[in-house]
């Protein structure tokens, strides 16, 4: 993964039943970026409750992969904490700036609420970033699936979570960065996949990612014909 141009990304979301019962949108999105030797993916989950909160969704994932593409380097360098304050000043900025578009009571900003993932690659390095539930995981030189950053509060209180306009998010906020090394790809996820492909008792990323990562490295697919197969079977 040292060469952007070998990174191969896929992605997809789809409606959950209970929101299709109920008739309400997909609040699921995921978003990729490759530009400036960097390539990030994303990956938010609105939040059930509120009702823009796949607004939010969207307009996160698309702000953290523009802004890690362009400041990668410059992000890396900066201490954790201060990392963080400045991708949540930008988060809570756009979120504003939407809210404004669409005549969005700034009281109502949690109406845009949702987590937020993410992992942006430059060169040999990573730089990974958490809020809320869902995880993120790895693949090693075996092409094992591990887990990089848990959900929040698990085993805990796991009907709460913490969203990207919540008062102790950054707080809340994880931070990961280093050397790929042995590292080969990452997987984000939200809860609805995790139900399949993580098993939180024993904490352990399930046999099916590591299929999904192989599929994903055969270069006789493509990543549309890929995508088209993540969405089936998330279905």
């Amino acid at each position: 993964m040292n060469n952007t141009k070998n990174v191969r990304v896929a992605g997809a979301y789809v409606t959950g039943k209970s929101h299709l019962a109920r008739n309400k949108p997909c609040q699921d999105r995921t978003y990729s970026k490759t530009l400036n030797g960097t390539t990030v993916i994303s990956l938010a989950d609105g939040a059930g409750s509120k009702s823009k909160s796949d607004i939010g969704a969207e307009i996160v994932t698309q702000f953290i992969a523009e802004f890690l593409c362009s400041n990668f380097d410059k992000i890396y360098e900066k201490e954790e904490k201060s990392s963080s304050k400045t991708i949540l000043d930008g988060i809570q900025k756009c979120l504003i700036q939407k809210a404004n578009e669409i005549k969005l009571n700034p009281k109502d900003l949690k109406d845009l609420s949702s987590t937020i993932l993410f992992v942006g690659v430059k060169n040999n390095k990573y730089f990974a970033g958490h809020i809320g539930d869902g995880l993120i995981g790895y693949f090693d030189d075996k092409e094992d699936a591990k887990i990089l950053s848990y959900p929040y509060n698990e085993g805990v209180d796991d009907k709460y979570t913490v969203f990207t306009t919540n008062i102790d998010v950054l707080e809340n906020f994880r931070i990961y960065k280093d050397n790929l090394n042995d590292i080969k790809g990452f997987v984000l996820m939200s809860d609805g996949t995790c139900d399949t492909l993580y098993e939180p008792k024993d904490k352990i990323l399930l046999e099916d990612n590591k299929k999904i990562f192989n599929v994903l490295n055969d270069h006789r697919l493509s990543i549309k014909t890929i995508e088209k197969r993540i969405t089936k079977t998330i279905k």
